[in-house]
């Protein structure tokens, strides 16, 4: 009778830790999924973009210039990478994966609502540029955040396994963003259509955001922090 309990015990611990392990998994890939849909948006609608934000007189320049703006992006990740990686190791993986997450919502609905070349100007590509680049930051804290903590959190036994699951959500958005754009050229207003899945993105930003307060910090964080409560405390009341 006691080994049935011991047993029944240690299926339910078991139970009980796979459940805590799915609860830390799906919050932190499904912003990797919806942070590299806002970012791969950009290259997917590059030649509606370039219709809006650039002079229409030369097309082919205003194409040149849109997919300069996205080189911006490419270019600003390393010095994103280096933030997100003090702030993690300063605050804690859930508090940067949280600011990773509103980052990137913040300029992906500014490209969605943002005035034309004709409204406003040169303050249009100057705007999309800032945008660019803040995206391209927050994206690479996301990624390398992402990656340390599902290794941190679930990856002990099978490491490997572990860190492509980063992988295989970065692939899976930049697929759903070339399903976006597939959608929207089916539609004939075209110069009002490209705003929709900016939108749509900043939209399901903002849940995954709200989703990521359920994340506990990794296991790692903690022991090599348990000294230093204060810190990671003061920080986490920004949320």
């Amino acid at each position: 009778m006691s080994t049935q309990l011991l047993l029944a015990e240690n299926k339910s611990k078991v139970n009980f830790q796979k459940l805590k392990k799915l609860k830390l998994f799906f919050p932190a890939i499904l912003g990797t999924i919806v942070e590299y849909y806002d970012y791969a948006l950009y290259g997917f609608c590059a030649s509606l973009l370039a219709a809006q934000f650039f002079p229409a007189d030369d097309p082919t320049v205003a194409l040149l210039k849109t997919y300069g703006i996205f080189l911006t992006g490419s270019l600003s990740k390393p010095l994103g990478a280096l933030i997100f990686g003090s702030i993690g190791d300063r605050f804690g993986r859930r508090v940067a994966l949280q600011i990773s997450m509103l980052g990137i919502v913040i300029p992906t609905t500014l490209i969605g609502l943002m005035p034309t070349y004709d409204q406003i100007g040169w303050m249009a590509p100057a705007l999309l540029l800032m945008c660019r680049i803040l995206q391209g930051m927050f994206t690479e804290g996301e990624s390398e955040g992402v990656r340390i903590f599902l290794y941190e959190s679930i990856g002990k036994t099978r490491p490997c396994f572990a860190n492509s699951l980063s992988g295989v959500a970065c692939m899976s958005g930049i697929y759903l963003a070339s399903c976006a754009f597939s959608l929207v050229m089916n539609f004939k207003m075209l110069e009002y259509a490209w705003r929709i899945p900016f939108i749509v993105g900043g939209i399901l930003g903002i849940l995954v955001f709200w989703s990521r307060h359920s994340l506990s910090e990794s296991p790692a964080f903690k022991t090599s922090h348990r000294f230093e409560p204060k810190r990671t405390q003061s920080h986490r009341r920004l949320f």
